[in-house]
């Protein structure tokens, strides 16, 4: 299993993000506001 980070929870970073975790990868997403995180 591949452990990937994503700086940035726009609309890219976040598919790109769902793409890899339903290959099994795990993805941490690093987001500017907790907003963001909690949407």
């Amino acid at each position: 299993m591949n452990k990937i980070s994503f700086i940035g929870g726009g609309s890219f970073g976040t598919a790109l993000a769902v793409l890899l975790s339903k290959k099994g990868s795990e993805c941490s997403v690093w987001c500017h506001s907790e907003s963001t995180v909690n949407d």
